[in-house]
């Protein structure tokens, strides 16, 4: 099978579960604390590694510190080669300090770190392999023009371009028409497209908006609602599976990363999504991030017990 190529950020969080978020100068006491690999690049990495069927290469950048250490060792425990996960000399780790409250919403801050030296020049040294992948999936968690190279390399090739534009901001009209697959939440799509996206109708026509600037298909996460497909001739909701959840930190990463892995599989985009869905219900179950991601396996056992 053709490889799944993510590249993106390396971070690693710390998170703490309290009662509630805390607010502008208050304290919240009563908490539990977790730390451990994260960054939407890492999460979605594994995500697509634990989803199996396919290679897949993860192009990155960590720091020369202890949690680079860390990094890597996690990555040994999940048995998953890193060669392309780059050692930056007197910089730190990308991390994340991240709030989870007891509806298991959450805040997240971040330390760019080491995931500012992912550049479009590492990008040109792995131009053969993302031309030749079956998908590449990216995020917005490193610099812009990097993901710039990417579509470009991307577009040239007609190797499929996967954007999860988070955390969100806006992306330049010229940048549209070369993605293929965009996944945005509700909020993103209303970031990027300028329209209100509260409704599914809202979702929609923001959706169908930016196919008709030239995206390929945007697929909108709505948590616990599942996600809308939408082309430009056609809109497909996929309903989620219900849970109790526990933390949603990753959610949208193990989302994404399924997906990708699905379509490089050969499944259809709807087929994808709803594995994706799957994969995601049963992430939200348990805390953390990496820790939460469930393999194919896992993620077909629980489609066919709610199917």
């Amino acid at each position: 099978m053709s490889e799944v190529v993510v590249v993106g950020s390396t971070n690693w969080d710390i998170a703490m579960y309290l009662p509630s978020l805390p607010l502008p100068g208050e304290t919240v006491a009563g908490g539990t604390l977790q730390s451990g690999l994260g960054g939407k690049g890492a999460n979605q990495a594994v995500a697509a590694f634990r989803a199996g069927g396919a290679t897949t290469c993860f192009i990155s950048c960590i720091g020369d510190d202890d949690i680079a250490n860390s990094v890597r060792q996690v990555f040994s425990e999940l048995q998953m080669p890193i060669p392309e996960v780059r050692v930056i000399d007197g910089i730190g780790t990308g991390s994340a300090c991240i709030f989870v409250n007891a509806e298991a919403e959450n805040c997240i801050g971040i330390a760019s770190g080491a995931n500012a030296c992912v550049l479009p020049a590492m990008i040109d040294e792995q131009a053969a392999r993302i031309s030749s992948a079956g998908a590449v999936l990216v995020q917005l968690e490193i610099p812009f023009e990097t993901i710039e190279r990417i579509a470009v390399i991307c577009a040239e090739n007609q190797t499929p371009f996967v954007l999860n534009p988070a955390p969100a901001r806006d992306i330049p009209e010229a940048l549209l028409p070369m993605i293929d697959i965009l996944t945005p939440n509700e909020v993103e799509l209303s970031q990027i497209s300028g329209m209100p996206s509260g409704t599914i109708e809202e979702v929609t026509i923001a959706a169908q908006s930016l196919c008709n600037q030239g995206v390929g298909t945007v697929v909108t996460t709505l948590g616990s609602r599942g996600c809308l497909i939408v082309a430009k001739t056609s809109t497909e909701f996929i309903e989620s599976f219900k849970v109790a959840a526990v933390d949603t930190t990753a959610a949208g990463d193990v989302f994404n990363g399924a997906l990708v892995a699905e379509l490089v599989r050969g499944e259809a985009i709807s087929d994808a999504a709803k594995v994706a869905c799957a994969a995601a219900a049963i992430a939200v179950t348990e805390k953390g991030a990496i820790a939460s991601i469930p393999d194919r396996d896992a993620v077909l056992a629980f489609m066919s017990e709610r199917l």
